[in-house]
């Protein structure tokens, strides 16, 4: 989540602006993304409305507004219900809902990456929402659940297990309070 922030400080040099900027962007990137969201399921007025939701909430406003790691996870967990939306959407090509399906595993890993266990709170809903919703067959949808849970894992614990297995001491990495990343994620 801080990358953005650091291209920025290197391209536009070290000022607070600068370092604003990613937030402003994945901000108002989140707000469109939602939009496109909502429209595909609930039309033009609606999306509109859910977007001025987004955009207007007093937290939203907040995060976007401090270079803090919220506003990136909030993008990613929007790209995340985009991509799960089009997976449940009919009608699609064969393969195709699984594709989405998986991209949604990915942003809801890299989420982990930003925010850690906060961006797997909504993985129970996706779940048990594909299962209900997709037109694919039960063993398919089981299939593809499995599936999307192995890149949801791999996208989200490939940092765990390089600070893990990196040697020589880690002192309060990330903030942790005894050096372990376990201590972050839990």
């Amino acid at each position: 989540a801080f990358w953005p922030m650091v291209v920025s400080a290197a391209i536009f040099g070290y000022h607070g602006w600068s370092l604003l900027l990613p937030q402003v962007v994945e901000g108002v990137a989140a707000v469109w993304l939602l939009h496109r969201t909502v429209q595909r399921w609930a039309g033009d007025h609606v999306a509109l409305l859910a977007a001025l939701v987004l955009a207007l909430t007093p937290v939203t406003v907040a995060i976007n507004r401090d270079t803090n790691p919220d506003t990136f996870m909030v993008l990613l967990l929007v790209a995340a219900a985009y991509a799960f939306t089009r997976s449940v959407q009919q009608p699609l090509m064969a393969g195709k809902a699984t594709r989405w399906l998986m991209l949604a595993a990915l942003f809801l890993g890299l989420g982990f990456v930003t925010k850690m266990l906060q961006a797997w709170i909504v993985v129970p809903a996706f779940a048990l929402a594909y299962l209900a919703g997709s037109a694919a067959p039960v063993r398919r949808r089981i299939l593809d659940l499995l599936g999307a849970g192995a890149v949801l894992v791999a996208s989200s614990l490939w940092w765990v297990a390089l600070i893990s297995f990196w040697p020589g001491s880690k002192p309060y990495i990330g903030g942790s309070t005894n050096g372990s990343v376990l201590n972050l994620v839990i």
